[in-house]
């Protein structure tokens, strides 16, 4: 549908019948694809970045060593030699330059910060988007 095609789909959920999207986007969406496992990995290898699951509601649980490791697994499948993203969603401080540097030298190339209700009250949450992101 992406390319301007006409796509006619009967799957379990959706039923698609010659439909044809127009204006074609330009540049292209890219396409990220989320999750930890390997399976999930080697198909983000097909497109375009990738996001791991990396938090839960209050720490990171993925480290940077593994997100290192996770995207050597990832490049070890990719058959094109366009840019690949890799969104690494975290908490961090303003003052945390050195923690978020040890993300992008493992390959990082986004840093989303995680912002909700069970990380903090909306005060600290308010504070921390009013500090800015963290700078390289």
């Amino acid at each position: 549908m992406l390319r301007g095609e006409e796509v006619t789909h009967h799957g379990l959920y959706h039923d698609v019948d010659g439909v044809t999207l127009a204006p074609v986007p330009d540049p292209p969406v890219p396409i990220w694809i989320g999750g930890t496992k390997p399976r999930v990995q080697r198909r983000a290898a097909k497109w375009d970045g990738w996001m791991p699951d990396s938090t839960t509601d209050t720490e990171i649980i993925h480290s940077p060593e593994r997100l290192a490791s996770d995207i050597a697994y990832i490049h070890e499948h990719r058959t094109s030699d366009e840019p690949f993203e890799v969104a690494f969603s975290g908490y961090s401080r303003p003052d945390d330059r050195e923690m978020i540097s040890a993300y992008a030298a493992a390959g990082a190339t986004w840093w989303l910060e995680s912002i909700h209700g069970r990380r903090g009250s909306l005060e600290e949450m308010m504070a921390r988007l009013e500090a800015g992101p963290v700078r390289l």
